[in-house]
C-alpha cells in the first residue's frame, strides 16, 4: 500500500490503541470439526487424482494446458512422485506477461465476496486444505495451523477495514499494482493462502500467484 501518515481511526498503525483493539473479542476455532473434515478428506482421497488433474497455470480463469512435453512429474515433500504439473509454454508465458503489465482492477473494495469466498475455505474446505497439506507436505499439525489462521484472519480483516476506511477519507492512497506471492512450498497455509493473496485481493490488489517445478502445491 502508499505511505500513510497517522491513522485518523488508528486502526492499523502498530502499537496504537485501535490495532490492539483488533485481536479482541477473536472467534473460536472448532478443532474437532476441522480434524474431523481432514480424517473423512484423507479417507476418500484418491491418489490417481493429481496425475488426472495436473498443476496447471491459470489465466482469466483458463487452466492452460501444454503439450506432453511441458508435463512435469510433482514430487511430495520426501522426494516422492505425487502427481503431474503442466509447465507453461514461451506463448503461454507471454500471455501472462501481457495480462500483468495492461490488467487493471476495476474495483478498489472487493470484501464482501472476498469474505465469503474466505469462510467458505475455513470452513467447508478445511478439510481439504489441511489433507492436502499432509498428503504433499507431509504437513504435521495442519489443524492448528488451520485455528490460527481463523483467529489471525479476523484481526487482519479489521486492519483492512480502517485502512480502506482511512483511503475513503482521503488519508492515504492504496497502490493497487500487481503483488507477486511466492508460495513458501505450500500455498495452503495460512500466510500464501491468507495474508498474501486474499487481504490483497479483497483491496482490489491483483495478485500473481508463482509456481514451482519442485515442491508443487496440488
Amino acid at each position: 500500500s502508499g505511505t500513510a501518515v497517522m491513522s485518523k481511526s488508528g486502526g492499523y498503525n502498530f502499537a496504537t490503541e485501535g490495532y490492539a483493539s483488533s485481536f479482541r473479542n477473536l472467534p473460536k476455532p472448532n478443532a474437532e470439526a476441522l480434524r474431523r473434515g481432514a480424517l473423512e478428506y484423507l479417507e476418500g482421497f484418491d491418489e490417481r487424482k493429481w496425475y488426472d488433474e495436473p498443476v496447471t497455470t491459470i489465466l482469466k480463469g483458463e487452466k492452460l494446458f501444454s503439450p506432453n512435453t511441458h508435463l512435469w512429474i510433482t514430487k511430495d515433500a520426501l522426494g516422492r512422485p505425487n502427481g503431474h504439473q503442466y509447465l507453461a509454454t514461451p506463448d503461454q508465458i507471454s500471455q501472462i506477461q501481457e495480462h500483468i503489465r495492461t490488467y487493471s482492477s476495476p474495483r478498489a473494495d472487493l470484501r464482501d465476496e472476498m469474505r465469503r469466498i474466505e469462510h467458505a475455505l475455513l470452513t467447508e474446505h478445511s478439510g481439504f486444505l489441511i489433507g492436502n497439506q499432509c498428503l504433499d507436505f507431509q504437513k504435521q499439525d495442519g489443524v492448528t495451523e488451520m485455528e490460527e489462521s481463523i483467529m489471525a484472519n479476523a484481526v487482519e480483516r479489521r486492519l483492512n477495514d480502517a485502512l480502506l476506511a482511512d483511503e475513503a477519507g482521503g488519508v492515504l492512497s492504496v497502490c493497487r499494482k500487481p503483488v507477486y506471492v511466492s508460495c513458501v512450498s505450500n500455498f495452503t497455509n495460512f500466510l500464501d493462502l491468507f495474508r498474501k493473496t486474499v487481504r490483497n485481493l479483497e483491496l482490489g490488489v491483483p495478485c500473481v500467484v508463482l509456481g514451482r517445478a519442485h515442491t508443487s502445491p496440488h
